[in-house]
């Protein structure tokens, strides 16, 4: 939890309540999509399939860590409690709508070759945190077990396995 300790002494969701945080942020609102949202507009040009992640994205995503772990954080968590059909779009039983399939495609790609880079070389994954790096474990543990069963991905799409 030291990233929500750390988001608590931003002030920035005023006096933050860990609990509350988990049930209305995580669980309950669309915050998954702005995060989402400013990850695609940062980082969507990008060729995230053929290509290492160069000195400058890898730069940027050190810049973005707090935001690619919460997004990770939120995907895990939220993953735990929806079902194959949620995952993929043909029910919602939460307040708020889950990442659409395309959506989670970018994400699970982003964060795959993110992981990839970083773990690849261990002295170079310091830097990044453990909320980045432990985050990052949990969404892509449970997104290739999802991957697994529905298959939505096809079999060359994971850099890394779990």
């Amino acid at each position: 939890m030291d990233f929500l300790e750390n988001l608590r002494e931003t002030k920035l969701f005023g006096d933050l309540n860990i609990s509350k945080f988990e049930k209305e942020v995580i669980y309950r609102s669309n915050f998954i999509h702005m995060l989402y949202k400013y990850l695609e507009n940062k980082y969507g040009g990008l060729n995230l399939v053929d290509e290492m992640l160069s000195t400058q994205t890898l730069n940027m995503v050190l810049h973005d860590k707090a935001i690619i772990g919460l997004l990770a954080h939120i995907l895990h968590k939220r993953m735990f409690i929806i079902d194959d059909k949620e995952f993929v779009g043909q029910k919602q039983s939460l307040s708020s709508a889950f990442l659409s399939l395309e959506q989670i495609k970018f994400s699970s790609l982003l964060m795959n070759r993110i992981a990839y880079e970083l773990f690849e070389e261990e002295g170079k994954a310091v830097v990044y945190g453990s909320f980045l790096l432990n985050n990052l474990k949990e969404a892509l543990s449970r997104l290739v077990c999802r991957e697994e069963r529905l298959k939505l991905f096809g079999d060359d799409f994971w850099v890394i396995n779990k």
